[in-house]
């Protein structure tokens, strides 16, 4: 019975502010100071929570990690409902991504287009903000998946340790990981486009030529 009353509010909140409701978008009421207030089920199914999890909750919460369209994170006051209090004015189509903690793998995200309108007397300063939002589909959100896919293996390569390149036959490099940088002591750019042995003590050249054609 709680669900639905709560359900019901974020409905009659939507249509307080004119924005459609339909099955496959869900739509949460936020204080002012943006902790959620209400949502529906549409909601706890996209965000990957049940209601009493969300209840409470703030769209800044860092469990959610949220992050722009170039996987920079939000400040709580660039989300799009702190974005409509603070400017008074609704929020549209506003792009954010969102981990559902439990749901996704670690650093990966949904794609949410999302709608903010602010609720409370005319002229006067906001009391709620009412957000409506569905999970993207077609290219644009390919082309973000894409996107935030390339930015996590970047960020692992550059992370890891150990020496990570990519060698032509003859072993010319072609990229190098930067952590080059603190085990030889050189910078990527020093060894895209010579080759392996360049770097080998002229002594052990030979002997290194001979192991690589080893079977």
């Amino acid at each position: 019975m709680v669900g639905r009353d709560v359900s019901a509010r974020a409905i009659a909140a939507a249509a307080e502010a004119g924005l459609a409701v339909d099955a496959k978008a869900g739509l949460v009421v936020q204080s002012s100071a943006g902790v959620i207030k209400a949502a529906t089920p549409t909601a706890e199914d996209i965000l990957g929570l049940t209601l009493a999890q969300m209840l409470g909750r703030d769209s800044a919460d860092p469990r959610w990690a949220a992050v722009d369209e170039c996987g920079v994170a939000l400040r709580p006051q660039d989300h799009p409902a702190m974005r409509a209090i603070e400017t008074r004015s609704p929020v549209r189509k506003a792009v954010i991504g969102v981990h559902r903690p439990g749901r996704d793998p670690a650093g990966q995200h949904v794609w949410l287009l999302v709608d903010s309108v602010p609720l409370g007397p005319t002229g006067g300063a906001p009391t709620a903000v009412v957000s409506r939002f569905c999970i993207m589909t077609g290219q644009r959100a390919a082309e973000l998946r894409l996107a935030s896919s390339e930015r996590l293996y970047r960020f692992l390569v550059q992370s890891a340790p150990d020496i990570l390149a990519w060698q032509l036959p003859d072993t010319t490099f072609l990229w190098v990981s930067t952590a080059v940088r603190t085990l030889l002591g050189r910078e990527p750019e020093e060894l895209v486009g010579r080759t392996a042995y360049e770097f080998i003590h002229p002594d052990d050249v030979a002997r290194a030529r001979q192991i690589e054609h080893e079977p």
